[in-house]
């Protein structure tokens, strides 16, 4: 069954401030407006359906009380926020929200949330996060030069196995999950791949590794670590430099891999700044396919790594790195 509401204005809950109570219960859900759905927080549309969809010339702000498995499409045609709540422990897809104008949040409670394309049209703000349980699956996210956040408690993965498109674009990234950020299956990886215009921020909380793929320039900020004891941390930045001057990071005994690669002629630098490299006694491995500069250095209770010379050189072949083995000159212990 399905139920459709249309309106020249606004479509808005009858009971202000009602996050309990459903207005619109059906297996199929259509909203369209020529102004808001739910044009206040406090008259926010509640749902049930296993798939809903809405359109608006102005803001969305709608309510899952999910009972099964559910298929969302959003969008805002004119000025306004796309705002999507869902509890019920169960998986949220959102094959689609596109804010013309505005800022987009979505999250889910107790389930997997998939978002196979989220995108702002004005370098707006993208939140995606799940709490209490579910893992985040992304496909495109991009909130242009706006802020990009996503926050998972169980993993953070791509859709796919691609390499070479974004599946999170935005200014200022920040990614925190629990449980892993590109995980691998077999040989099979499925690390995000990011554009990230201004700055990244990574945390990984309790288990597994964090594996992700910048595609262009990228500049690490804060804390960028992985807290998971013997969780590997690994940032290859691709066809761009990779900066970490303005972060620290860090591991708790697993291994830290930086690597700047080129498919073409022209040299990419990695720089280590004065946060510099802990972990507790992986290895590191900074590789590059042009120049390394390390003011911080790495330092840690054991293991090996590898690294390129300190002093600016003429570009090599990327990933070509020198083997060295407890402290080396100038740098701090690898």
């Amino acid at each position: 069954n399905q139920v459709r509401v249309t309106s020249a204005g606004n479509i808005d809950a009858a009971t202000s401030n009602d996050t309990t109570g459903i207005d619109l219960t059906a297996a199929t859900i259509t909203l369209s407006a020529g102004g808001s759905i739910g044009s206040t927080t406090a008259t926010d549309v509640e749902v049930r359906g296993t798939t809903v969809n809405a359109t608006a010339k102005g803001t969305i702000d709608i309510n899952s009380l999910a009972a099964g498995t559910t298929t969302a499409s959003l969008k805002s045609t004119g000025t306004g926020t796309i705002t999507f709540n869902q509890t019920g422990n169960q998986a949220l897809t959102v094959s689609s929200a596109s804010a013309n104008n505005g800022a987009v949040s979505i999250d889910n409670t107790g389930g997997l949330l998939t978002a196979t394309s989220v995108t702002t049209g004005t370098n707006n703000a993208i939140t995606l996060q799940t709490l209490t349980s579910g893992d985040v699956v992304v496909g495109n996210v991009n909130a242009g030069t706006g802020a990009l956040t996503v926050t998972s408690v169980g993993s953070l993965d791509e859709a796919g196995t691609d390499t070479s498109t974004a599946d999170l674009t935005g200014g200022v990234v920040s990614l925190t999950a629990a449980n892993g950020i590109g995980l691998t299956s077999g040989t099979k990886s499925y690390a995000p791949e990011i554009v990230a215009s201004t700055s990244l921020a990574v945390d990984n909380t309790t288990a597994n590794d964090v594996n992700i793929r910048v595609l262009g320039n990228v500049t690490l900020t804060g804390n960028v670590r992985n807290q998971a004891t013997s969780g590997g941390l690994s940032i290859t930045s691709v066809n761009g430099n990779l900066n970490t001057s303005s972060s620290t990071l860090a591991t708790s005994g697993g291994a830290i891999n930086l690597a700047s690669t080129l498919t073409g002629t022209t040299p990419v630098t990695l720089t280590v700044g004065s946060g510099g490299i802990t972990r507790g006694g992986g290895g590191s491995n900074l590789g590059s396919g042009g120049n390394v500069g390390l003011t911080g250095g790495t330092s840690g209770t054991g293991g090996h790594g590898t690294h390129e010379p300190t002093a600016t050189h003429r570009p090599k072949a990327a990933g070509r790195t020198r083997t060295v083995v407890g402290a080396s000159p100038g740098v701090g212990g690898v």
